[in-house]
């Protein structure tokens, strides 16, 4: 870049001196008389000091330090993004001498200049006219910035800085939010989030309860297997979404935008268009797609039984025959959608609620409302995905929306609390344990924090690349396996009832290794599945279904709640079932056994039927011969009285009731919003086209054509779409109207056995299915195992799975009990002190 040529005319590098008083902060503006749209020409920039008391007049920048872009449309367009000299410190000039600064900063500037320069010229200024000009073009003048604003070698005024970020991005009048340069994706994704950020909440939770297909006709969009969709995948998996400082950068913001390139639009427009995708499910299905665009496999022609039914087979994809490539790993990427609904809600001060499942979204609030209470480890826990450089910065990016109330307003344990302050002197495992102690002793009893720390199953291993911190102290630094069960899934849940955690010795004992706590030991953990990194879902669910198959033929541990209900004699199958979605579905303990025994029902049939195929196409496999055996085995055992039956009464009923609220919110739609087709250019065939393309061609035959062929053709494309995790397709043409909204609605069924799967994957992610010496059945950690005990420890609503460690215990993580969520565990012995290590 002709960048790297401006330092031999300088020479000297930028120095800073020391910051007069507490308050004070540089600013950044463009020297004067040096705009230009040239970006051959070197960067020039002022810095000056100003008093934060003396109310300046700035803006403030929100960006990430690496590589913006993370999906890129050629494998070449990756390995240079993954090239060490990709983000290389270029130069600019400050006062006259070199500063140098990240790449995606040095572009955002290049950027600032090229506007202003813009906005410089009368000519220009003309010919877009004035209203247009206002509203698409309101860059500052002067703006903050972290990495230049802070001299970062100095590590006292980083920390002292770093406590003032709060009032620095409050204090602001505005925060630009710099997602990158533009790239092949940009200007059409921007296009289908605006037209989707007019839709209503209540509209897009509609949509949820309709086919893809459907949803994109009636807003005149493509389809979701168009690769058009892609944009949106790349636009919003950039790397900004996912940094650690952007929460509260965004959420103390008077106002933000979003810039991408040349590009502006409103933070609201993104956040309004990301709760559509996340209600309506679109964003689900564009996701699975791009990702098996990504790492799928390549499909290749399927086998058909005698009913017609095909076994799809599937075989290694060459990198050369794909169209979308990325840096992420799949695995560790929080939902997109999910961390902007998240990011919105801490700005629109409705983020001490954040962690309640049916919280409803409600973009375009007061944004100028002072932001409440967020207990500190509820926005470290949902924001811990996001990335840091620094692992410190996993509590210190948090500190200004949560310190100033960290703790609940009662309790007595507060006065033992000690402030945390930024200090990037600090020792990271000493930081991560006096914010530990800090949230226990601002809980008011609550021992919640030990629901949100697991070990992991490598922990050996782990302990030599990771921090030494006790069982009991989350490591904030590193991404979970599995999720919390209690707050995230179900409020409701007191294992422990009543008792609350109290600090012991007058406080002596605060801030040590060791925590005390009260507990009653359970039971002994007798089995557990082995979950190994290489188990496909089937196998994890033949491993689940062949534990549970040891339990007496009725559960001698019916929870309370079920009692009451009427659910006592309930068979392995349906503990099972209960056990791997928790016992919840729709916000109901117990879930409805009548109703959701069947969708379990559904499920193991299709897992069993992913055996089979998963057998047929590798005879040789020992594994996948085990895992259908286990399958047919235990039939008998878990539905000893079942058949595909007609729907029952119940679900004819609910589905009409269902049909009555959906349509008034669609045809809303339909009498007041009319929206053309988005047109999209350069539209490449995506891996599922292709895949329909050759599958039709191998399905029919112009000399031999068969009545069955078009059955045979929805058969394999629907079994290709659920190989891509994405929702099944419309066959309907007509053009969008009522009759759109009501073919394209989702059946009842299928809207419950969608709930079904989807609660499912929340609560066992990451979780191994264990049965202990009393016959209980649970759902815990996968590092759990024989002879670790389950214990109910006081302030804890989940069960704990402890291991004894000499005469103290390690947290191997909570866990799902089946029979004892609501306190029936604590008759099972006396209450007993002990300390986790």
């Amino acid at each position: 870049m002709a960048a790297s040529k401006h330092g031999e005319k300088w020479g000297n590098v930028y120095s800073y001196t020391s910051l007069s008083k507490s308050t004070c902060i540089r600013l950044l503006s463009i020297k004067p008389g040096t705009l230009t749209t040239d970006r051959n020409q070197p960067i020039q920039l002022c810095m000056r000091e100003v008093d934060l008391d003396d109310n300046p007049v700035y803006e403030a920048l929100s960006y990430t330090w690496g590589e913006p872009l993370t999906v890129f449309p050629t494998l070449q367009a990756k390995l240079d993004a993954l090239s060490p000299s990709s983000n290389d410190p270029l130069p600019v000039i400050c006062e006259g001498r070199i500063l140098h600064v990240t790449y995606n900063l040095y572009m955002y500037l290049l950027t600032w200049r090229h506007i202003q320069s813009l906005m410089a010229d009368k000519e220009v200024m003309e010919k877009m006219g004035s209203e247009v000009a206002a509203s698409s073009l309101k860059l500052p003048t002067e703006m903050w910035t972290d990495a230049v604003c802070i001299n970062q070698a100095d590590i006292d005024e980083k920390s002292a800085q770093v406590a003032m970020m709060g009032r620095i991005y409050s204090s602001c009048q505005k925060v630009t939010i710099w997602l990158g340069p533009q790239d092949e994706f940009s200007r059409i994704a921007l296009r289908i989030l605006q037209r989707l950020s007019k839709i209503s909440q209540l509209q897009a939770r509609a949509f949820g309860k309709m086919n893809d297909k459907a949803v994109c006709q009636l807003l005149g969009l493509p389809d979701t297997t168009s690769s058009v969709w892609w944009s949106v995948f790349a636009l919003l998996h950039r790397a900004w979404f996912r940094r650690v400082w952007v929460v509260q950068e965004v959420a103390l913001a008077p106002d933000a935008q979003v810039q991408c390139g040349l590009m502006s639009t409103s933070w609201e427009l993104i956040a309004n268009a990301c709760m559509v995708l996340l209600e309506s499910g679109l964003g689900a299905t564009i996701d699975s797609l791009a990702w098996f665009e990504i790492d799928g496999p390549k499909v290749d022609e399927p086998l058909f039984d005698d009913e017609l039914n095909p076994i799809m087979r599937y075989s290694k994809r060459d990198d050369n025959t794909r169209n979308l490539f990325t840096t992420l790993d799949r695995n560790s990427v929080q939902g997109c959608y999910w961390s902007a609904y998240l990011l919105h809600l801490t700005r629109s001060g409705g983020a001490e609620d954040v962690d309640v499942e049916d919280l409803l979204f409600a973009p375009g609030s007061d944004l100028k409302k002072k932001i409440e209470h967020i207990p500190l480890m509820h926005v470290l826990e949902n924001f811990r995905p996001f990335d840091a450089t620094n692992s410190r910065d996993k509590i210190y990016a948090f500190l200004d929306i949560a310190q100033r109330r960290v703790y609940q307003p009662y309790g007595d344990d507060v006065k033992y609390i000690k402030e945390i302050k930024p200090n990037y002197r600090m020792p990271c495992e000493e930081l991560y344990l006096d914010a530990a102690w800090s949230i226990v002793l601002g809980g008011a009893g609550s021992l919640e924090i030990l629901c949100r720390q697991h070990i992991w199953k490598d922990s050996a291993k782990d302990d030599e690349e990771h921090l030494r911190l006790p069982s009991w102290v989350p490591d904030w630094s590193r991404q979970v396996t599995m999720r919390g069960m209690v707050g995230m899934y179900n409020p409701r849940w007191k294992a422990c009832r009543e008792l609350k955690w109290s600090v012991p010795d007058d406080g002596e004992r605060t801030y040590q290794q060791f925590l005390p706590v009260q507990g009653v030991l359970i039971d002994t953990v007798l089995d557990v599945v082995d979950v190994l990194p290489s188990d496909e879902q089937v196998t994890i669910w033949a491993k689940s279904g062949d534990i549970a198959a040891r339990l007496p033929k009725e559960y001698p541990w019916v929870s309370a709640v079920g009692l009451e209900r009427g659910e006592g004699g309930q068979t392995p199958g349906e503990v099972l079932w209960r056990t791997l979605v928790a016992d919840t579905i729709e916000n109901q303990t117990p879930a409805s056994g009548k109703r959701y025994h069947r969708f379990f029902w559904r499920k193991w049939m299709g897992q069993l039927k992913e055996a089979l195929r998963l057998h047929h196409t590798d005879f040789s496999d020992l594994q996948r011969e085990k895992d259908w055996t286990r399958f047919f085995m235990n039939m008998d055992n878990f539905f000893p009285v079942y058949s595909d039956e007609e729907p029952l009464a119940w679900e004819v009923e609910s589905e009409a009731e269902e049909e009555e609220d959906m349509f008034p919110v669609i045809n809303e739609i339909n009498a007041h919003q009319e929206f053309a087709p988005i047109d999209t250019v350069d539209v490449k065939e995506s891996v599922f086209d292709k895949m329909t393309r050759d599958l039709r061609k191998s399905l029919y035959n112009e000399d031999n054509r068969q009545e069955n062929d078009e059955a045979r053709q929805d058969i394999a494309e629907t079994a290709i779409l659920e190989t891509a995790s994405a929702s099944t397709l419309a066959d309907g043409k007509q053009p969008p109207g009522p009759n759109t909204a009501k073919k394209g609605r989702k059946t009842y069924q299928d809207q419950k056995l969608a709930m079904f799967r989807e609660r499912h994957g929340r609560a066992s992610y990451g979780r191994a299915i264990f049965r202990t010496e009393s016959q209980y059945l649970g759902n815990g950690p996968t590092a759990a195992i024989q002879g670790d005990q389950v214990w109910i420890v006081a302030g804890a609503d989940a069960p704990l799975i402890l291991r004894p460690d000499g005469d103290r215990f390690k947290i191997v993580g909570d866990a799902y009990v089946h029979g004892i969520m609501f306190g029936e565990g604590l008759k099972k012995g006396e209450l007993r002190e002990i300390e986790l290590a």
